[in-house]
């Protein structure tokens, strides 16, 4: 079984084994976070918004994987698991949101964004060209998923806020996968995602710059 899987994991190639790794690095994070707002027994809209976008890109990049062109080797079951752990970690919000009208509307655009997955996947809806189709919603929810930390960030330097945890961790494990992400789809010639990807980047980099700042405030 080990010999199968490294046959298997040698077919990937060094960006695409290390797009995988920091990917699913980058979505453990949630894990950690889950825990602290289990025990302080708040979510920020913010937060909810974030695991939101980040279980419909991983569904997103399942149905690709499925509809569009199989990449390699693990990118799809690795994409499944992402998105039942962000599904998993938006519940874990969405039991301590303050903010309950967040709540039905989170809820209710991930079950209409899975019907309607659902019903293409099947055939019982026609989109015409499903490859374009579902190509401009990865790059949709790419932007909206790379876009959503730029408000907290721009909320610490407002605000000044000082008592913000640090963030290194989930900035940089964002960033390599914001990188190398854009690496890969380089490598396939998908020009379109090259927008998307450059944000990720920007708002990741943006980040560790807030974070080196507030490093200086605090001491």
């Amino acid at each position: 079984m080990s010999s199968e899987f490294w046959q298997l994991f040698k077919v990937l190639t060094p960006v695409q084994r290390a797009y995988l790794a920091t990917t699913t690095l980058h979505n453990s994070m949630g894990l950690f976070e889950c825990l602290v707002i289990w025990n302080t027994k708040f979510a920020s809209t913010n937060t909810v918004v974030f695991y939101l976008t980040s279980a419909l890109l991983a569904l997103t990049q399942a149905m690709i994987e499925i509809h569009v062109k199989a990449t390699a080797p693990y990118f799809l079951s690795i994409f499944v698991a992402i998105f039942l752990a962000n599904c998993f970690y938006l519940l874990v919000c969405l039991m301590f949101t303050r903010d309950k009208h967040t709540s039905w509307v989170c809820t209710t655009f991930l079950v209409l964004f899975y019907g309607i997955f659902y019903a293409v996947h099947i055939g019982a809806l026609n989109v015409g060209n499903k490859t374009e189709f579902l190509h401009v919603l990865l790059f949709a929810t790419t932007l909206a998923n790379n876009f959503v930390p730029f408000d907290s960030l721009l909320a610490l330097v407002t605000n000044r806020n000082r008592q913000c945890p640090p963030q290194w961790v989930p900035l940089t494990t964002g960033l390599l996968q914001s990188t190398l992400g854009g690496l890969h789809r380089h490598r396939m010639l998908d020009t379109l995602m090259a927008p998307a990807d450059a944000l990720g980047v920007a708002v990741h980099l943006f980040g560790l710059v807030v974070e080196i700042q507030s490093h200086y405030l605090r001491h």
